[in-house]
């Protein structure tokens, strides 16, 4: 081993150890809010309180995709008619323009990476509808970035648009033709629209806006105009109502901003609401309502209707002890940032400009054992469970770029890194194979962008690489140009570190139908590494030196392992310690592999012929009415690391907070 790593060294000499630059300055978020009714700006710290404009009222504030510049349409109560401004996030005044009267006006709603935007036109022809006030008649124009028409959904919508994190679906609401008399029934729909297929499903609801997309697109979160909240999935066109949770709002219906989706659409957070359900009974407040769990959490009781949530961080207004106060999602310490009379709009930046920073620092993600990159994939479509923790960090600027990386290697073009599309069968040859690869995307980055700072992400055999990638880098002498680039973190998710022992499950999903797995130079190398108790334990205590070395330099690293994981096992005893060096990585208990669909004992294979196996699971897989793969990936639990709610919020704590894991079982 260690005359591979030397071998390795020669063929990459750029490699050099510097200190890991700092993540960031003493920057924060800005905060636009109405106190009196004039507009101010503060940073989220409490710092750089500045008055924008004096006496006006505003309408909805829109912040730019980068977080430099925001707008807003205002009036100022001595000035005639509305106008459009434009700050800087500065504070600084770049236009103001005044509206023309006119029938109609047109504005845009940019997709959440800004890639596309829809073009809305309101014109100014009031309608009655049930239940619901006068309102207008919108076109929507769906464009790409660069105003390139890609279709006209409608020309009867009302309303706002809500788009998919994604960027592939976006809902809106159209009305009938027969909303204009009032003599007759109003039908209202609500349009879901696909940008990869052009495709439009639409269902009749009575539904308040605005809606939220859950998790991966596939749901949306929505109020009926009964106020009970419900899910509809978009695939099966069914309906869920939570039950035993009423909302309550005022009698001008649900005003938009008055609830926003958290944490990968598990959390929904609600301002001024009374919930009517068996435990709670709570009015003026801003409150989190787990969806998953349905347990609801009261993060300021003293607060009127405005707050604003962007990733952890809410602003709301105080009401009995008035000012602006700022909080954390997850129950931080609450600060009085502004004292006063906060009445009006309240918005936060939802991304700190890039430029605020020095140093460059890039979160690097790698997957595991027969995966690839797909044609039109981006780094979203990697670990996409863990994608609102990242973008959260892309926002708040710890990250400036989120790389991949691709066992069929790739390159730079135009100061980005560009993964080469593969066949999973790329991922089958040796880890040190892999690991040259690896190294050599982060030379070649770092030629680009020299004196980067690298933080690790990577899951399963992945994970390894990034493993053996950092022990060959603390084994290399600082070379020249030694400032090339640093690692500041190393987070694996079930990466067999310690290598991973024949006898498991893993060998079951082999021979159900991953093919060249098992007999994969990676594998092979993994078995070598765990033949037995002894030699894995060898295995743990070279990393347990890495490891101390790599801290001892000032690089994080944070290993989490799953006991329920019948892939990379880490169940306490040789050689079954795959995923975490005992004493300092995490490790989870009961992260939801069902032990009664394959009862494996300690997730070792059966005492059967691997045919009567895999005749076994094709039974067990017909009468869940599963295919096999589902199956598998059920019974074996490997994903589940980054599922589950507690590695996911210590991955959020160690990307966001930079502190330890703390939700884990035992290390």
């Amino acid at each position: 081993m260690l005359l591979c790593l030397v071998l390795l060294g020669l063929l990459v000499p750029s490699i050099g150890y510097s200190a890991p630059s700092e993540v960031v300055e003493n920057i924060s978020r800005k905060i636009v809010f109405q106190r009196d009714n004039d507009l101010f700006i503060v940073g989220e710290n409490g710092e750089g309180l500045t008055r924008l404009l004096p006496n006006m009222d505003i309408f909805d504030i829109k912040w730019g995709n980068e977080g430099t510049t925001f707008m807003f349409e205002g009036a100022g109560r001595q000035e005639i008619g509305f106008y459009d401004y434009v700050f800087e996030e500065s504070g600084k005044l770049l236009s103001k323009l005044r509206k023309p009267a006119s029938p109609s006006r047109s504005y845009t709603w940019p997709s959440p990476r800004g890639n596309f935007y829809v073009e809305v036109t309101e014109y100014s022809e009031p309608l009655w509808t049930i239940g619901l006030p006068d309102t207008f008649i919108h076109q929507v124009l769906v464009k790409r970035k660069n105003g390139e028409l890609i279709g006209e959904l409608s020309q009867r919508a009302y309303v706002g648009v809500t788009w998919s994190d994604r960027e592939d679906k976006l809902v809106f609401f159209t009305m009938g033709p027969d909303c204009a008399d009032r003599t007759k029934h109003c039908q209202q729909f609500v349009n879901v629209y696909s940008l990869e297929t052009g495709s439009i499903t639409q269902f009749e609801g009575l539904i308040n806006y605005p809606l939220s997309f859950l998790k991966n697109g596939s749901k949306l979160f929505y109020f009926p105009i009964n106020n009970i909240p419900g899910i509809a999935d978009l695939e099966t066109g069914q309906t869920t109502m939570l039950e035993g949770i009423e909302m309550y709002y005022p009698s001008e219906g649900i005003p938009e901003g008055m609830f926003k989706l958290a944490e990968a659409g598990t959390k929904v957070v609600f301002g001024t609401v009374s919930f009517n359900a068996p435990q709670y009974k709570l009015r003026d407040g801003v409150y989190v309502y787990d969806i998953e769990t349905g347990r609801v959490t009261n993060l300021a009781l003293d607060s009127i209707s405005k707050f604003d949530l962007v990733g952890e961080t809410v602003a709301y207004s105080g009401y009995r002890k008035p000012g602006l106060f700022v909080t954390s999602l997850n129950g931080g310490v609450t600060q009085k940032i502004v004292s006063g009379n906060v009445d009006g709009i309240i918005s936060i930046q939802p991304r700190i400009p890039a430029h605020k920073y020095k140093n460059r620092r890039v979160l690097v993600l790698a997957q595991g054992i027969g995966t690839q990159i797909l044609d039109g994939s981006t780094p979203e479509d990697i670990l996409p469970e863990l994608w609102p923790i990242i973008r959260e960090a892309v926002n708040r600027g710890i990250y400036q770029d989120v790389i991949v990386y691709s066992y069929s290697s790739g390159q730079m073009e135009g100061g980005s890194w560009v993964p080469n599309k593969g066949d999973p069968d790329a991922s089958f040859q040796s880890i040190q194979a892999s690991v040259l690869t690896f190294v050599n995307m982060l030379s070649k980055y770092a030629t680009v962008h020299r004196g980067v700072t690298y933080d690790f992400l990577g899951h399963s055999l992945g994970g390894k690489v990034m493993w053996e990638s950092l022990k060959l880098y603390l084994n290399i002498k600082p070379a020249n140009p030694p400032d090339l680039f640093s690692i500041g973190k190393v987070i694996t998710l079930a990466a067999p570190i310690n290598g991973r022992h024949r006898d498991t499950v893993l060998d079951l999903v082999v021979y159900s139908g991953k093919g060249g797995q098992l007999s994969s130079q990676a594998s092979l190398e993994l078995d070598f590494e765990a033949l037995d108790g002894e030699t894995q334990l060898i295995t743990e205590m070279a990393n347990r030196k890495a490891l101390l070395e790599a801290e001892s330099r000032g690089i994080n690293i944070d290993n989490l392992g799953s006991s329920d994981d019948c892939v990379v096992p880490q169940l306490g005893f040789y050689p079954y310690n795959s995923a975490v060096v005992q004493g300092f990585g995490s490790i989870y208990l009961g992260l939801g592999r069902d032990k009664s669909v394959i009862e494996i004992q300690d997730c070792q294979l059966l005492e059967d012929s691997i045919f009567d196996i895999d005749d076994y699971l094709t039974a067990v897989a017909l009468a869940q009415n599963l295919n096999k793969e589902e199956l598998l990936l059920k019974a074996t639990g490997h994903d589940r690391i980054y599922k589950s709610l507690a590695p996911w919020l210590d991955v959020l704590d160690i990307l966001l907070f930079n502190e330890k894991p703390r939700r884990w079982d035992f290390n």
